[in-house]
């Protein structure tokens, strides 16, 4: 049995998806946002997978004074900001949030999910 969160939205658990190691809560509804974005992804990417990457859900925003190097956009984000997506290509991590609409989860994670996917030459999902 997985460690509790303290939430309501049950324990913290660990899986597996497209070799990626996913993270986080509500381990279950990450997997079916994951699949719903991974046609367009697969699409873009066709052969690419995840190995080696980690996929992050917090039930937060992202906190960006962590990363300072982070974009928004195409600028870097002002001190202070929050995301409900960021993907950290050096270390393999991708951090995505439920703290959003829930219409906006698989768009989010279609991008986030580009983005890692993505040579320096490839735009995302664009």
């Amino acid at each position: 049995m997985g460690c509790g969160s303290g939430s309501p939205s049950g324990p913290t658990t660990d899986a597996t998806w497209h070799g990626a190691l996913i993270e986080g809560t509500r381990r279950d509804e990450a997997v079916q946002v994951l699949n719903a974005a991974w046609p367009r992804v697969a699409r873009r990417f066709p052969g690419r997978d995840l190995d080696g990457w980690r996929i992050r859900w917090t039930e937060t925003s992202i906190d960006l004074s962590a990363h300072p190097t982070a974009l928004c956009g195409t600028a870097q984000c002002a001190p202070g900001s929050e995301a409900v997506g960021l993907t950290q290509r050096q270390s393999r991590q991708i951090q995505l949030s439920w703290a959003m609409a829930p219409s906006r989860l698989v768009s989010v994670a279609e991008w986030e999910l580009c983005n890692a996917l993505s040579d320096s030459g490839d735009r995302g999902c664009s």
